[in-house]
């Protein structure tokens, strides 16, 4: 055991090990704080009636394809997908105040103006069935359509959230979140 001690501290190994940990470290520390500021604003009072229903419903959406693994989405669940959305949209936008949507450069009317122009967009491509199945249902899976929904709003109430989290936050966040539901419809038991 000595041997291998000796050899870390007298090698390389430990300036890469050291040098490693004072950069992960901070951005581990970056991570969990970007990752509680975005749920400290999800639980303010005027967005926490939005955000609750969209959080129980993808729970539920979740469990049921884990349930029931031979199911799979539709054109139907696609169109709903788009509709939650363009309902995210309509509360940035209710939010912001019509007023005040004169300065469209502003970062917080763009991500309104893209999350309901994102939300029409599917809607209408699920709706007429324009696009293949498997292309539609990908880009309107419900971790994703959920997760763009729950980002957008976040951003928009708190405006300066978006210049602060660092950009691998929310990746992080819905790679966790991806994670954790996987091991749930994995671990789930299957009905038929």
């Amino acid at each position: 055991m000595s041997i291998l001690l000796e050899f870390i501290y007298s090698s390389e190994i430990y300036s890469i090990i050291s040098s490693f940990m004072l950069v992960l470290i901070p951005v581990i520390l970056k991570i969990y704080t970007d990752i509680s500021l975005m749920f400290s604003v999800a639980m303010r009072s005027d967005i926490l009636w939005v955000i609750l229903p969209m959080f129980t419903s993808v729970i539920f959406v979740e469990f049921y394809f884990g349930m029931y693994k031979n199911e799979r989405m539709g054109g139907d669940t696609s169109t709903t997908h788009g509709l939650l959305l363009i309902w995210a949209g309509i509360n940035e936008i209710k939010y912001l105040g019509f007023s005040s949507f004169g300065n469209l450069l502003e970062m917080s009317h763009l991500i309104a103006l893209s999350v309901l122009f994102i939300g029409v967009i599917i809607t209408f491509v699920s709706f007429f069935h324009v696009l293949s199945g498997t292309i539609l249902l990908t880009i309107s899976s419900v971790l994703i359509t959920y997760y763009l929904a729950f980002l957008s709003l976040i951003f928009v109430f708190s405006n300066e959230l978006f210049y602060t989290i660092s950009p691998i936050s929310p990746v992080v966040l819905f790679v966790g979140l991806y994670a954790i539901f996987n091991i749930i419809k994995y671990l789930e038991p299957a009905r038929f």
